[in-house]
């Protein structure tokens, strides 16, 4: 495993919860390392937790497999854009997020997608 691989590279499709929560604690050590913020209203590590729900655990470790061996890069905001990884990023906020429905029709109604979490639609990091 190349040493920048993460918790996750090693655990394929069986990682627990407690992997998907380490690899989260590490990408926020690495981005607060780089001195890059979280985005307004985030607390990364706090986070964390959120996103190794056993109902996203395939998404929220794709997502992370994804930004675990990047190094993140601050932009304007401080925030590290992981754009390499934004259909990760959006599985993982429409797992966690299920879409809104507007109540019209017989079937149900439509949908708007919903905002961001983990990360946000800010492509910041998992928080």
């Amino acid at each position: 495993m190349p040493p920048d691989a993460g918790v996750l590279a090693t655990c394929g499709d069986a990682c627990t919860a407690a992997q998907t929560t380490a690899s989260c604690m590490d990408i926020c050590a690495k981005i607060a390392r780089a001195g890059c913020s979280f985005g307004p209203g985030n607390d990364c590590p706090t986070n964390c937790a959120s996103i190794a729900t056993p109902a996203c655990a395939g998404p929220a470790d794709a997502y992370l497999r994804c930004i675990e061996p990047l190094e993140p890069t601050c932009v304007e905001g401080g925030v590290p854009p992981f754009s390499a990884c934004d259909s990760q990023l959006q599985a993982v906020t429409s797992c966690l997020e299920p879409p809104v429905t507007d109540g019209g029709g017989t079937d149900g109604g439509g949908t708007d997608g919903g905002g961001a979490d983990g990360g946000g639609a800010d492509g910041g990091g998992p928080g």
